[in-house]
């Protein structure tokens, strides 16, 4: 696994200012995205949607701690590592969101089926990462 400061040097981030105003708006955009996927009924049909949603829910509230950091991310490989080194995500938690993104990928820019197990699990990640993240958000915003 790479560490962050790699994929600073291979500019897949860059330094910015703190946009604390955009930040809280994508922590709040997350949790209203996890909202929308858990009102859904997960089927074979919209797997693919629900997984897409739940994972962009998941980096939403990674890149609102980066953006507070003032850094900007072009790979959500680099705001899984993000993380993984400052928020205390585990080596597990880390791997499997990597693992939904190249799932992610392969739906969104190949057209790959997604199974309603997969889906099922990354809401369930999805559903216990962004409560977590919004309370450490408030906390780190004061």
């Amino acid at each position: 696994m790479k560490d962050f400061k790699q994929f600073i040097q291979e500019s897949k981030v860059e330094k910015t200012e703190s946009n604390p105003a955009q930040a809280k708006s994508l922590i709040q955009k997350a949790q209203k995205r996890l909202k929308y996927v858990k009102d859904r009924q997960i089927t074979d049909e919209n797997a693919d949607l629900i997984l897409e949603d739940s994972y962009e829910a998941i980096t939403e509230g990674l890149d609102s701690f980066l953006i507070l950091s003032g850094f900007k991310s072009h790979s959500h490989e680099a705001s899984i590592i993000y993380g993984f080194e400052k928020l205390d995500l585990s080596y597990s938690e880390a791997n499997k969101l990597n693992k939904f993104r190249k799932l992610r990928n392969d739906s969104k820019y190949r057209g790959e089926d997604i199974e309603k197990r997969e889906a099922e699990q990354i809401t369930k990640i999805a559903s216990k990462m962004i409560p977590d993240l919004k309370k450490r958000f408030k906390e780190k915003a004061k």
